[in-house]
């Protein structure tokens, strides 16, 4: 091989090397410069990416920063839907996974502190940017079933408790929301099965009478397609260990039902709603 050749395969392999580690290092940090008063500071910021994270299970993001700034500063936090879907407090930095995909998260290094109660990622916050970053973040479908919900409400179903995610279909477009396959066969007794879940907002402090007014009226037996199944209902039956117990009647052995908890269902405080569906798809023998 010819030093002229050798010197193009160095470089070549140079060139490569630095291509895998900028590959490697999705949220790298750039200098950013701002003018405040006549002076220039120069920052940076990087994001800390969590990798691969699962719907339906919160990550809070975390930044690193440099600024020559002497005052107070602190970070915002956005997030963009790509393929996926996700929705980021504005200064805590939880990210809640909806659907899998991928999302954009970027981070801005801002002067001042940040303002008390602006989590809503569509505040507007004071303050000038010293320094932006962006990354990527994938979002898998969870492969075991969890605490699910948004808005500050979750829920699990802890009987049956042999769920896994799944998707549903109404014709062929996906059920919106958190989609689960109950993959026991639910046995009637005269049309009826029972269902047992746990909620995360208001659960030490349940109360009946708010349940069946905020929550049970939202709460449905679909047809596989995502259709109200006519001449089925949904009963409160019992609360015990922070697990609530309700009924469905009016369904008939050998078909296919889904089972849904409706966005508006909340816990104690009517602001904690869940925000999203959550379906359970079930099959009765």
């Amino acid at each position: 091989m010819t030093s002229t050749k050798r010197m193009k395969k160095t470089v070549l392999l140079a060139i490569l090397s630095v291509m895998m580690v900028l590959a490697m290092m999705p949220a790298m940090a750039f200098a950013d410069s701002a003018t405040i008063n006549g002076n220039t500071y120069t920052s940076t910021i990087s994001i800390t990416n969590p990798g691969t994270v699962i719907a339906g299970v919160q990550e809070t993001m975390q930044s690193t920063h440099t600024t020559d700034y002497s005052g107070d500063v602190h970070v915002d936090w956005s997030v963009t839907d790509g393929t996926g879907s996700a929705t980021l407090s504005k200064h805590q930095g939880v990210l809640t996974p909806v659907t899998a995909g991928t999302v954009t998260v970027t981070a801005i290094l801002r002067t001042g502190t940040a303002a008390s109660g602006s989590e809503s990622a569509g505040t507007t916050c004071s303050g000038t940017q010293l320094a932006t970053a962006s990354s990527t973040i994938t979002i898998n479908a969870s492969s075991a079933y969890g605490f699910q919900g948004t808005g500050g409400n979750t829920m699990e179903m802890t009987s049956p408790n042999n769920i896994t995610a799944g998707i549903n279909y109404n014709g062929s477009n996906i059920i919106a929301g958190y989609n689960n396959i109950i993959n026991t066969n639910m046995s009637l007794s005269s049309g009826a099965c029972q269902f047992q879940f746990t909620m995360s907002a208001g659960i030490n402090n349940f109360q009946q009478t708010h349940f069946e007014t905020y929550c049970l009226p939202y709460i449905y037996i679909l047809d596989k397609y995502g259709n109200e199944v006519t001449g089925t209902n949904v009963s409160y039956t019992g609360f015990a260990n922070r697990t609530i117990t309700i009924t469905a009647t009016g369904l008939t052995a050998g078909n296919t039902y889904i089972i849904e908890f409706g966005p508006e269902v909340c816990g104690n405080n009517v602001d904690k709603k869940l925000g999203v569906p959550v379906d359970f798809q079930f099959n009765t023998i």
